[in-house]
């Protein structure tokens, strides 16, 4: 008979250690996200510029 115990102290380092991989492989890959869902900021000329004369 095997048993296993893992303490509460492992159980959070492994959870810290999920999150921490998918929040770090999310600013990784930040620009192919940003392509896939369309989360572009608009570019700068595309706006009214301010000091313009017209």
């Amino acid at each position: 008979m095997i048993l296993a115990y893992i303490d509460p102290g492992s159980g959070a380092l492994i959870l810290q250690l999920l999150m921490a991989g998918i929040v770090g492989a999310g600013v990784y890959f930040r620009r192919a996200i940003a392509r896939i869902f369309g989360f572009r900021k608009k570019k700068p000329e595309d706006q009214p510029r301010a000091d313009s004369d017209e």
